[in-house]
Parts: C-alpha cells; structure tokens; sequence
C-alpha cells in the first residue's frame, strides 16, 4: 500500500478481498461492517429459493417467448418447500 493509506474500511462483512497480512505489516486499521445488509440478504435468498422452487425464470421465459403449453403439463419440476430445512 502507499505510504498515506492507514486505514482500510470494507463495506461489507467479510476481509477475503483485503490482504490483512500486507496491512498488519504496515501499520494499517482494518475493519468491515458486520451487520452490512444482513436484511436484504436474507431477503434475497428467500427470494431466490422461492424462484427456484417455483421454476418461475423457466416459466417466465417460456411466457416471453409466447409458449403457454406449460399450462396445461408442467414442463419444469415444482419443488414443495414446506417443511424443507435450509442449512
């Protein structure tokens, strides 16, 4: 790092995409945010889980391309995800 960096700040939770080793050595503060969109995390992989169980990308395409013979026999698997564990 240059000589004017003392402190490094990532904007997220995790420290993979800084090299910690090079900033002990010189001297440099480093810390994240650990609570940074937890939320919307979380919201967004049960969003993705709910998608996919669903097949909807498949499904939403196949209405974008002006076939609906998925309506009549389901062409993508529909996968239950009620009393699925996650984890």
């Amino acid at each position: 790092f240059p000589p004017t960096v003392k402190f490094l700040c990532e904007a997220g939770t995790g420290y993979n995409n800084i090299p910690i080793k090079q900033a002990r050595e010189q001297n440099i503060g480093v810390c994240n945010i650990p609570t940074y969109s937890t939320e919307s995390v979380a919201h967004m992989v049960i969003t993705y889980i709910m998608n996919f169980s669903a097949a909807m990308f498949s499904q939403a395409r196949m209405m974008y391309d002006g076939k609906q013979d998925n309506f009549r026999v389901f062409q993508h698997p529909i996968y239950e995800i009620t009393g699925k564990k996650l984890g």
